[in-house]
């Protein structure tokens, strides 16, 4: 699935890069389709070095779904 490789290639840049200690997916494709969260998590633990392997754990959906844009604005207007 080209999706999903390009989605798990870009979040292990972020990783290699930044290494954040959360990585929140939000979005219609993400919310409309969980059952890409476990596939996203299995191919990114098998790229991912050992030390980098926290970070798949930290691997969250948005709490807001597809409202995540909408609740930015919000505060940023605040």
């Amino acid at each position: 699935m080209i999706f999903l490789d390009s989605l798990t290639h870009g979040i292990y840049v972020i990783v290699s890069l930044v290494n954040p200690t959360q990585i929140v997916l939000g979005g219609s494709v993400m919310m409309l389709n969980p059952h890409l969260l476990p596939l996203l998590k299995e191919r990114l633990s098998q790229e991912m070095l050992p030390v980098q392997q926290e970070s798949v754990a930290s691997l969250v959906l948005s709490k807001y779904e597809n409202n995540a844009s909408l609740v930015g604005a919000g505060l940023s207007a605040l």
